[in-house]
């Protein structure tokens, strides 16, 4: 059977407001609404955010070859995912991945651009992305990892973030988890700021300025002082210790915090944004 042929053809019919037809197809898709004479149609789909996943440069910056990760509603039929060409033409993907929870992800094909991302779903239905996602080149990318590394080098998961109550105060960074040992490097590197230990809380710790940025980098709980000495620069990449649970910890894990200039407790503020940046070095490295 024409598969194609079909889906068009139950498309048509649906269209076509049939009396006493049920699209069986439909139940399930999401927010399916019943429509004149009890027909069940799908409903449109919507992108909320594109998120670049492997192969990253930044959030929403990837490469041909990148994965994507599409949010948004009523996505469980879409088919496809097409991107625009210096043309002004497009060049798809047909065989992206629909995950239960209605998330799709789909590979850059080459030739792609920077512009919108459309899907495609089966009843022909389209949407496109109201932000742009753009494409860089493979030396951009080589570029982005060069100066920037994920801190914990082992299988690791992410726990809490920006916000989580810690009863007399609010989180101030993202936890990973890790097994303790796990080697911990430097995601940026810089001059050395602290390495000390912190026995009610950070346990302990080491704070490095990061070069030709304007944040500190704070890594807490290193299962044992840290080998790199204050003052001394280190370079992206360079091992500062191993994961550990120590201080105020109940798990193995690093605790690592971005602080906006002039530092960390020094008149600067803790970034909201460490979760995104651990997730951008995470996709490369």
């Amino acid at each position: 059977m024409d598969r194609n042929r079909t889906k068009k053809g139950i498309s048509s019919r649906l269209r076509a407001g049939t009396a006493g037809v049920v699209c069986l197809l439909c139940l399930g898709a999401g927010s399916a609404s019943a429509g004149a004479a009890g027909v069940i149609t799908p409903g449109e789909p919507k992108i909320t955010d594109v998120n670049c996943l492997s192969k990253c440069i930044k959030t929403r910056v990837g490469i041909a070859g990148s994965t994507v990760k599409i949010l948004g509603d009523d996505l469980g039929q879409v088919e496809a995912v097409s991107f625009q060409t210096r043309d002004e033409a497009r060049v798809t993907d047909r065989s992206p991945t629909v995950r239960q929870d209605g998330v799709v992800l789909s590979k850059i094909p080459q030739g792609a651009v920077s512009g919108t991302i459309r899907v495609i779903d089966l009843y022909d239905q389209k949407a496109d992305s109201k932000v742009v996602f753009k494409i860089g080149t493979k030396k951009d990318l080589e570029e982005a990892q060069s100066g920037w590394i994920f801190p914990v080098r082992g299988p690791h998961t992410y726990g809490d973030g920006i916000g989580a109550d810690r009863g007399d105060h609010s989180h101030q960074g993202q936890d990973v988890l890790a097994d303790c040992g796990t080697r911990l490097v430097a995601a940026r590197g810089g001059k050395v700021e602290y390495n000390a230990y912190q026995a009610s809380g950070a346990g302990y710790y080491v704070v490095i300025d990061g070069a030709e940025t304007p944040y500190d980098f704070v890594y807490m709980h290193l299962a044992k002082r840290s080998p790199v000495k204050e003052g001394s620069t280190v370079t992206t990449g360079q091992k500062i210790g191993v994961v550990g649970t120590t201080g105020s910890s109940s798990a193995c894990h690093l605790h690592f915090e971005v602080w906006t200039a002039p530092g960390w407790y020094n008149g600067g503020n803790f970034s909201k944004s460490v979760t995104k940046m651990l997730k951008e070095w995470d996709s490369f490295s």
